[in-house]
C-alpha cells in the first residue's frame, strides 16, 4: 500500500488540495517527499499511490483521483503520522467540509477555496 499526504510548506496537511507544496509518500518502511510540480493526478500516478490524505479538495479533482484508483481521505488536518495512525485504528474523524467550490472552473483549475 503506497500513501501520499498533500503537505504546506511546513509539512502538515494543506488546507486544500490545490494548496499543496509537496507530497509525502510512504510504502512500507521508506518514504520521500515529492515537490507537488505538475498535476496533481500526474505526480501521484507516477509514486503508484494507492491512498491520499489531503484537506479541502474540489468535487472534480476528486471523483477524477477516485476514477484513476486512488483511494481519498479528504478533511484531514494535522500531522500525517498522527492521521495515518488513527486511520490504520479505525479512529480517524469523518471529514466535515471538505469539499472545496469550483467556482465555475473547469476541472483542473479549481482555485481550491471553501
Amino acid at each position: 500500500m503506497i500513501f501520499a499526504f498533500a503537505l504546506d510548506s511546513s509539512f502538515r496537511i494543506a488546507q486544500t488540495l490545490g494548496s499543496t507544496e509537496f507530497f509525502r509518500i510512504l510504502s512500507g518502511n521508506k518514504e520521500r517527499t515529492v515537490p507537488a510540480d505538475g498535476t496533481i493526478p500526474g505526480i501521484l500516478r507516477k509514486q503508484n499511490v494507492n491512498i491520499l490524505f489531503c484537506g479541502g479538495i474540489g468535487m472534480c479533482l476528486f471523483s477524477l483521483l477516485e476514477a484513476e484508483g486512488i483511494r481519498v481521505i479528504p478533511g484531514c488536518l494535522g500531522a500525517p503520522d498522527t492521521l495515518l495512525d488513527a486511520w490504520q485504528r479505525g479512529t480517524l474523524p469523518p471529514a466535515e467540509n471538505f469539499l472545496c467550490s469550483d467556482q465555475g472552473q473547469t476541472c483542473g483549475s479549481c482555485p481550491g477555496h471553501f
